[in-house]
């Protein structure tokens, strides 16, 4: 003899708390009284008793606001979503032979979803730099905003600094900070080297550029050494400094081995 479960559902009207055999659990809507009619959550009775409600495409009405639209006879569910916003669930809504030519107004309103967002805080050494969020400008740094959680580029530019950009993650509820060191943008300068005699090989701050003499070599403005070697003469090495967009000639006499 095949054994019979029984499933003891307790709803109240207007409480949103119910029971499946003694176990509490919460209703989207509560059960409640309208024109002498009980109206029950459909949809949670159905899963409580093992069943599923699923919602079909086909049964689409159309997008709000919807009028004149005509409804058989019988207990009617009703879904309304809508992207960013939750679904709204009305269940177990009876329409019976009495209600024949009657018509029904619905004013829903529907809640924002809760946004999953994370701050994102931004600073750089030195500061003012112009901040780009997605090829956005957002400010200047030191800047802090708020973002939906996900994955962001960021470009950070100042004038005579090097461009910066990196990917970050904003996760939920967390702060992503990001503390940039900016880099000074290098500005060239040209050097002509020559030595007496010619020919030999000719080193700035330890590489190798060639065979003086060298003309138009292009180097950062800065300090930098020079070093010239040449077979039976004494190495030389020495410092130079030159200025952005300087042209600056070395002449280096090199003095013969004894």
């Amino acid at each position: 003899e095949k054994e019979i479960t029984q499933t003891v559902i307790t709803l109240q009207i207007g409480n949103k708390i119910y029971t499946v055999n003694g176990v509490s659990n919460t209703l989207d809507s509560p059960p409640i009284i309208k024109n002498s009619r009980t109206l029950l959550p459909i949809r949670a009775i159905i899963e409580s008793l093992g069943g599923s409600v699923e919602w079909e495409d086909k049964n689409k009405i159309g997008v709000t606001p919807i009028e004149d639209y005509e409804i058989t006879v019988g207990i009617h569910s009703f879904t309304l979503i809508k992207e960013g916003y939750e679904t709204k669930q009305i269940d177990g809504y009876t329409i019976t032979e009495k209600d024949a030519g009657s018509k029904f107004v619905f004013a829903l309103n529907l809640a924002l979803t809760a946004s999953k967002t994370g701050i994102l805080s931004i600073i750089s050494s030195p500061s003012g730099a112009k901040v780009y969020i997605n090829s956005k400008y957002i400010g200047v740094t030191p800047i802090t905003k708020t973002y939906d959680t996900g994955n962001y580029n960021i470009k950070l530019e100042k004038e005579g600094y090097m461009t910066f950009t990196k990917e970050v993650t904003i996760t939920q509820n967390k702060t992503t900070k990001v503390d940039v060191k900016l880099s000074l943008t290098p500005k060239s300068a040209t050097i002509h080297i020559d030595t007496n005699p010619h020919g030999a090989l000719i080193y700035i701050d330890g590489k190798i550029i060639g065979n003086s003499p060298v003309y138009f070599y292009k180097i950062d403005s800065g300090i930098h050494e020079v070093k010239a070697q040449k077979d039976g003469y004494m190495d030389y090495i020495g410092n130079f400094e030159i200025r952005p967009n300087e042209v600056k000639t070395l002449d280096i006499p090199l003095s013969s081995l004894p």
